[in-house]
Order: structure tokens, then C-alpha cells, then sequence
């Protein structure tokens, strides 16, 4: 019962991290290049480049802590 418990924790941790990180990407990266380029007529194209770079990030960091959290818990 304790490993379930320890592990329902573990997702809740990863799920919550994951949101976190979306989050800041999304105030911190893409809003500030959708104004600049709302500005500058430039909004398609930094738009694009915004999700794309957030995107690959998002999958790197998703496969990066789904790769930790099997191994952690193929350890028990």
C-alpha cells in the first residue's frame, strides 16, 4: 500500500512540474515574442518559432522525467 501511495505522489509531483513548466514557458518566451512581433508585423513567423522551440523543449523535458520516474520506479 506504502509504494502506491509513494508512487500516486510521484505523478502527482511530475504532472504538477510539467504544468509549472508550460506555464513559464508560455509568460516568460511566447508572450513577450507575440507582442514584439505584434509590433514589429512580424507575428506568424515569431509565433511559429516560439512554439516550435516551446514544443521541443515540452517533449524533451516530458521524455527527460518519464525516462527518471520509470527507472525510479523499476528500482522497487
Amino acid at each position: 500500500m506504502k509504494k502506491k501511495i509513494k508512487h500516486a505522489f510521484a505523478y502527482i509531483i511530475l504532472i504538477a512540474t510539467i504544468c509549472g513548466l508550460v506555464s513559464a514557458l508560455w509568460a516568460w518566451i511566447v508572450e513577450p515574442f507575440i507582442e514584439l512581433g505584434i509590433k514589429l508585423g512580424l507575428v506568424k513567423s515569431l509565433i511559429c518559432l516560439c512554439f516550435l522551440i516551446g514544443l521541443g523543449v515540452f517533449i524533451w523535458f516530458i521524455w527527460w522525467a518519464l525516462e527518471k520516474l520509470i527507472d525510479w520506479l523499476l528500482e522497487e
